[in-house]
């Protein structure tokens, strides 16, 4: 998936709260935390608070891709 596909909101940014993340994704956040806990999307923990590496999610969607056209 392109960038240009993705919401647009610039620069991405770096972490997202979990509800961030859904917002930005269209994930669910039981969803989310599955892809977390399988270790399919990573995460932080940050004073307290779970944020999700937005890399991450790139990277799960590319492997997706490349999944699919095989």
């Amino acid at each position: 998936m392109s960038d240009d596909r993705l919401p647009a909101i610039e620069p991405w940014p770096i972490t997202a709260t979990v509800n961030q993340f859904a917002a930005l994704s269209g994930l669910g956040r039981t969803s989310i935390y599955e892809l977390i806990g399988s270790g399919a999307l990573r995460s932080v923990r940050i004073m307290g608070r779970r944020l999700i590496v937005v890399e991450s999610y790139r990277e799960l969607v590319r492997q997706a891709e490349a999944e699919a056209a095989e």
